[in-house]
């Protein structure tokens, strides 16, 4: 928080109150006695709320209580240190509630400088910020009302003057985001399914556990300034992610806001040394009903589906057009030579030129999941697989996820207490071999979901319309063109996984049909 660090104890203050010795005041039993040969004085101080500001309260402005107490921050000529006021009476409180005069008894206090005063006085420190922000991230639920009772911080700085505190007006320290969330697949309002969602700036992350009802969804944050943002959400079994940059969100303000969040994998996977990505939920697929005039595009319900040598991977007739309706999921490199990669032809020429169509962009693609998705490049596949540092040390196992042969992505933080895979980073296993590890889907779901493992189904490979090798091995598009040797490139990159070798970046002819899986940037 950049203006109420211990420099903002510098700032200007305004007008000055009374203050009388200690000698003359009745004993206080709320405060505690002061050391021997310390010198208390007493001082009061009248301070108001910001008629204008948005504070948590439904009716937006906040008000004094008989009860409460007000902190604030000085300098004894020895340290910094902290003070809390009396509580208030009836008699304190004036002007409807928006203004109250506090009493404070202060231990041999350095009347120059800056004095900070925070209320509630629970939300003050002994040390720099003075802020107590914890309960902040790790306590809401969503509700203003939680906000209003646990979260209404006002605060300002004043300066000694003459001998005496300052009265000033206290301004709302947090700003709120009122959400409300919508697929952005299908635009359907989720905001009332979501039980978890976590906000963050890069500083602080927000954690809101909620039950689920009707929405908007509140949450208190310390203020941000072109700052990136981002949300994920859960629903208990889905999670939704988003990402945004460049994000102002000042203090004593209440943003609405509708977000479209992207249902994701909740794993953080390394791409490079500065970059992480989510996965989508499935591999890429494009239904028709009408021979391929108009396809629909959508992830895998499932990460383990797959369409393999089943219509239409096997009924593709020509450039778009299929001779029996269903569902392709392997497709040929995109390129605007064909429809991103929906044809039967084994010429690579009819899928050359350097001008790589992604799937994650093209818009009758976006129009059905979403935006903001894309191919990793084959750089980025290598370090996935190979490079990465993780916490658990492995990077891929091959693996059986209820009798599904495929390959098992681990996040960056997955750990062996989750559960010890066996079978990581091996080249020479076969998806079928009797000591693969074998992943039930009770296990699946209640271990492996909740971390972000990510799992990519052997796919096989289409050259024309016959699909081989779709329980053995797995090819996945990369976004990079292949070896140039002369001329525009026939090929393309892709990742291979097979029985007995992995190749994480070489090229392949663009005309064999590959599964594409999308992922999105974490910012």
């Amino acid at each position: 928080m950049k203006f109420f660090s211990i420099a903002a104890l510098a700032l200007v203050g305004a007008v000055m109150t009374s203050c009388s010795s200690s000698d003359d005041l009745t004993e206080n039993t709320q405060q505690p006695q002061p050391a021997s040969g310390s010198k208390v004085e007493t001082f009061t101080t009248t301070v108001g709320l910001d008629g204008g500001t948005r504070a948590l309260t439904p009716a937006g402005i906040k008000t004094f209580a008989v009860g409460e107490t007000m902190a604030i921050i000085y300098n004894n000529g020895t340290s910094t240190v902290k003070a809390v006021s009396h509580e208030l009476r009836t008699e304190d409180i004036a002007e409807g509630n928006k203004s109250a005069t506090f009493t404070f008894d202060l231990e041999t206090p350095n009347k120059t400088g800056a004095v900070m005063y925070i209320y509630p006085a629970a939300m003050a420190t002994e040390t720099d910020p003075f802020l107590n922000y914890n309960a902040l991230y790790t306590e809401q639920n969503g509700t203003l009302t939680k906000l209003a009772s646990n979260f209404d911080y006002c605060l300002n700085v004043g300066y000694w003057s003459d001998g005496n505190l300052p009265s000033l007006t206290l301004v709302n320290d947090l700003a709120i985001l009122k959400l409300t969330f919508k697929n952005d697949a299908d635009g359907s309002n989720i905001t009332n399914s979501i039980t978890g969602l976590t906000v963050s700036d890069g500083k602080h992350t927000y954690n809101v556990t909620r039950e689920t009802g009707d929405g908007p969804i509140y949450v208190a944050i310390i203020e941000t300034e072109d700052d990136d943002i981002e949300v994920t959400a859960t629903d208990g079994t889905n999670t939704y992610a988003k990402a945004l940059s460049g994000k102002s969100y000042a203090r004593s303000n209440i943003y609405p806001i509708t977000w479209k969040m992207a249902e994701v994998i909740k794993g953080k996977f390394s791409v490079s040394s500065t970059k992480q990505v989510y996965f989508s939920k499935g591999n890429l697929q494009a239904t028709t009903s009408n021979n391929g005039t108009n396809w629909t595009w959508a992830f895998a319900a499932n990460q383990w589906d797959k369409i393999g040598s089943a219509a239409a991977n096997t009924s593709i007739t020509n450039n778009k057009t299929v001779s029996t309706n269903g569902t392709v999921d392997l497709f040929g490199w995109s390129t605007s030579q064909t429809y991103l990669g929906i044809h039967n032809s084994t010429n690579n020429n009819d899928y050359r030129g350097s001008d790589f169509v992604e799937w994650g962009s093209a818009k009758e693609v976006t129009d059905c999941i979403g935006t903001g998705w894309r191919t990793l490049t084959s750089d980025e596949w290598r370090y996935l697989l190979v490079t990465r540092t993780t916490t658990s040390g492995k990077h891929y196992c091959k693996a059986q996820v209820d009798g599904h042969p495929g390959v098992i992505l681990l996040p960056d933080d997955w750990n062996t207490s989750n559960y010890d895979l066996k079978k990581c980073d091996v080249v020479n296993l076969a998806f079928n071999a009797s000591d693969i590890d074998k992943i039930s889907l009770v296990n699946w779901n209640s271990i492996f979901v909740p971390h972000g493992a990510v799992f990519l189904p052997t796919t096989g490979q289409r050259e024309g319309t016959t699909v081989t090798n779709e329980n053995g091995r797995l090819y996945y598009w990369s976004a990079t063109t292949g070896a140039n040797t002369s001329g525009e490139s026939a090929n393309a990159n892709q990742v291979s996984i097979l029985g007995n070798a992995l190749y994480p970046d070489t090229g392949a002819g663009r005309h064999f049909g590959n599964a594409v899986r999308l992922v999105r940037d974490v910012k």
